[in-house]
């Protein structure tokens, strides 16, 4: 009888680290809006794109990006370059 049945070994699935850490870097940005969490966040979306981790990765890519766009409308008001 081979103990191979019970021996359980998880698979680990390669291509995740890069969606998760964009999602995670998407939903900092949106709550803190560093410009230092946007730019990896947009970086590591778009590196995920090719993995497993696709659907994971565009979710963070998407928040990154919304986040960088809102951070640059926030800029150009303080600065009154666009009137509010």
């Amino acid at each position: 009888m081979s103990n191979n049945s019970s021996q359980q070994t998880t698979e680990l699935r390669p291509g995740y680290g890069f969606a998760v850490t964009s999602l995670t870097l998407g939903i900092l940005c949106l709550l803190i809006l560093g410009w230092g969490f946007s730019i990896p966040g947009i970086a590591f979306g778009v590196l995920s794109l090719k993995t497993q981790g696709r659907d994971i990765g565009i979710a963070g890519l998407v928040l990154c990006i919304i986040a960088t766009i809102y951070r640059v409308i926030q800029t150009l008001v303080i600065y009154n370059i666009i009137p509010m």
